[in-house]
């Protein structure tokens, strides 16, 4: 796999393919989950930022 410099791991292009990943999650979680109540919605939001975060950490988002 071919690695990217730090400062290509950190710029706008980056995030903003991380933060896509993140509502496209959310989305797909309301979707399916069909029930709108806060406890099943937040924990909606902390799966999706949980696993942003774990293709953060494999580096998911450094190849194209």
């Amino acid at each position: 796999m071919i690695r990217l410099p730090e400062h290509e791991r950190t710029g706008r292009g980056y995030w903003l393919r991380a933060v896509f990943f993140a509502l496209l999650l959310m989305a797909a979680w309301l979707l399916w989950s069909g029930l709108f109540k806060p406890l099943l919605l937040a924990l909606g939001v902390f799966s999706s930022v949980l696993v942003v975060y774990l293709a953060h950490r494999m580096r998911l988002f450094d190849s194209h």
